[in-house]
């Protein structure tokens, strides 16, 4: 599954590895856009694509989307451990 070739920001959803890596919503960082630009341009080429191309205006919308956790995608469910295999005779 991808996020990409998104064409409205308002349609995208901020992929769980993007949020996560950010400060959590207690952190008093994360109501700072100057931080959390910070941190999604060093996340360019490693998980989005393209941050240092966006102009000004357009990276500071995408900040702002970025931290609005109404805008994130649902973290991943856990999977089960598997059990464990019964022990041969």
């Amino acid at each position: 599954f991808t996020y990409g070739r998104w064409c409205h920001l308002e349609c995208w959803r901020v992929p769980y590895k993007v949020w996560s890596a950010l400060p959590g919503q207690e952190d008093p960082r994360s109501k700072d856009p100057a931080v959390i630009d910070l941190l999604l341009r060093g996340m360019n080429e490693v998980l989005l694509t393209g941050i240092f191309e966006l102009p000004d205006e357009d990276r500071m919308r995408l900040v702002r989307h970025v931290m609005d956790p109404s805008n994130w995608a649902r973290a991943p469910k856990k999977e089960l451990m598997p059990k464990p295999l019964a022990e041969a005779p």
